[in-house]
C-alpha cells in the first residue's frame, strides 16, 4: 500500500493534481485496499521470510501503480499480482507437501513428538514452522489448519514436530494419528532464525514447549563453534527429556525447574526452582548486554521476559508465541 499509494500520488500530483485529491484518489479510485489486504496477503502464496514479502510487496506496488504498455500487455492489478505469486514460487515450497507419519513418541505424560517422511524434501530454515492440515469431524471454531514449529534439523531425512496435547479438536484428532497416516501441509513461513554470522553470542530463552524451534536450531549447529546461553524454564522436570538426544556440548545450558535435572543430562546448570525474572537472568548471564536474544513461550513468558532482556540491553529481542491449541 505504501509503494502503490506513493507511486499514484507523485504521478498525479506531478500531472497538476493537488496534494488533497491526490491523497484520496488512491483509496476511492484504485483498488489499492482490496489488493493489499486481501489479495497479495493471502498467506498461501506470500513468500516465507519478512525481507521477501517486503520485496515482493514493493515490485507488485510499483507494477500496479506505474502505468505502462508492452505490445499487447498493459499494466492490470492482476498482471502485478501475477508477478507477484511468480516471486513468492520462485523462493517458497513449490508444492504441497505430503508427510507421511512414521514415529509417534510421547516424552512427558501431556507432550507428544511426531516424526514424518516427506515425499519430496521440505525446504526450511531452523526455527520456521509449518501449517499442518489434519481433516477430522466435529472440528472446533479454528478449524482444520494450526502451525507448528518444526524441531529437526534442515535436511534431515524425518520432519519432526513437538506439541502439547489440549482438549482442541485438531489435537485430539493429531495425537490418534497412528504410523502411516499421511497428513499434509500447506506451507512453511517464519522469522525465528539465528543470524548466519557465527561470530554473534546468542542467548536463546525458552519456556515449556517453546523449546521446540530451538530443537531445530541447536540439531542444525550441532559440531560447530558457537558461543550459546540456553535457558529454559519448565514446570515440570519431565520436560528437560526434550534436550534428550540434542547436541548441546558447546551450549551452555540453564534450567530453572522445581526440581534439579536427571543425571542424563550432565551438561545443565541448575538454577533453581521459582520464576524466571528479570533479576535470575542478569546474575545468570552477566555478559547478556553482549548477546542477541531470542525468546520462545507462553505469551505471558514471552511478555514478561522480552521486556526484561531489553531492560538489560540485550542487542536485539526476538519473540515466539506458543498460545496453546
Amino acid at each position: 500500500m505504501a509503494v502503490s499509494v506513493a507511486v499514484v500520488v507523485v504521478t498525479l500530483s506531478s500531472g497538476g493534481m493537488s496534494i488533497g485529491p491526490a491523497l484520496l484518489t488512491p483509496f476511492t479510485s484504485y483498488p489499492v485496499l482490496f489488493l493489499a489486504g486481501f489479495m497479495l496477503s493471502e498467506p498461501l502464496t506470500l513468500p516465507p521470510r519478512h525481507w521477501q514479502q517486503l520485496a515482493e510487496a514493493a515490485v507488485v506496488g510499483v507494477l500496479f501503480a506505474v502505468p505502462y504498455s508492452l505490445g499487447p500487455i498493459y499494466s492490470t492489478p492482476e498482471l502485478a499480482l501475477l508477478v507477484g505469486n511468480l516471486l513468492a514460487f520462485a523462493v517458497g515450497q513449490r508444492r504441497g507437501i505430503r508427510l507421511d507419519i512414521v514415529s509417534r513418541r510421547r516424552i512427558t505424560p501431556n507432550i507428544v513428538e511426531l516424526r514424518f517422511q516427506p515425499a519430496a524434501p521440505v525446504r526450511f530454515d531452523a526455527g520456521q514452522y509449518l501449517e499442518l492440515h489434519v481433516p477430522h469431524r466435529q472440528a472446533d471454531a479454528r478449524g482444520q489448519r494450526r502451525m507448528f514449529s518444526i524441531a529437526s534439523a534442515p535436511g534431515a531425512d524425518d520432519v519432526a514436530i513437538v506439541f502439547r496435547e489440549s482438549g482442541s479438536s485438531f489435537k485430539t484428532a493429531l495425537a490418534t494419528l497412528e504410523p502411516g497416516a499421511r497428513v499434509r501441509a500447506t506451507g512453511v513461513w517464519g522469522e525465528f532464525v539465528l543470524p548466519a554470522d557465527s561470530s554473534q553470542p546468542l542467548l536463546l530463552v525458552a519456556a515449556g514447549i517453546g523449546i521446540t524451534p530451538f530443537l531445530s536450531q541447536l540439531a542444525a549447529l550441532d559440531g560447530t563453534d558457537r558461543d550459546i546461553v540456553l535457558v529454559y524454564a519448565v514446570s515440570d522436570p519431565s520436560e528437560l527429556e526434550l534436550l534428550t538426544g540434542v547436541g548441546l556440548a558447546s551450549v551452555r545450558v540453564l534450567v530453572v525447574a522445581p526440581e534439579p535435572p536427571v543425571a542424563s543430562l550432565p551438561s545443565i546448570v541448575y538454577l533453581g526452582p521459582g520464576r524466571l525474572s528479570r533479576e535470575r537472568l542478569a546474575e545468570a548471564v552477566p555478559d547478556l548486554a553482549s548477546r542477541l536474544a531470542w525468546v520462545s513461550g507462553p505469551p505471558a513468558f514471552v511478555d514478561e521476559i522480552a521486556p526484561a532482556l531489553r531492560a538489560l540491553r540485550a542487542r536485539r529481542v526476538h519473540t515466539d508465541y506458543f498460545s496453546g491449541y
